[in-house]
């Protein structure tokens, strides 16, 4: 097995500016809930917070008051 093939699993609070990531989710509330703590953690920093989705991305639910 070559290095290009070894899958590497790295915290979201261990990304660094100009890191990059591609992930897979199993439904939406995983999805929103890691696009939260990225987000987060980011705009913590004072980063530039940006999310690429396409059209099939359903809103997050909203927790009523």
């Amino acid at each position: 097995m070559d290095s290009s093939s070894v899958t590497r699993t790295v915290s979201v609070t261990r990304m660094n500016s100009g890191d990059h990531a591609c992930l897979g989710f199993d439904d939406d509330e995983t999805r929103w809930e890691l696009r939260a703590a990225y987000a987060d953690i980011g705009l913590s920093r004072g980063e530039l917070v940006v999310f690429f989705t396409d059209r099939a991305t359903t809103p997050p639910s909203r927790p009523s008051i």
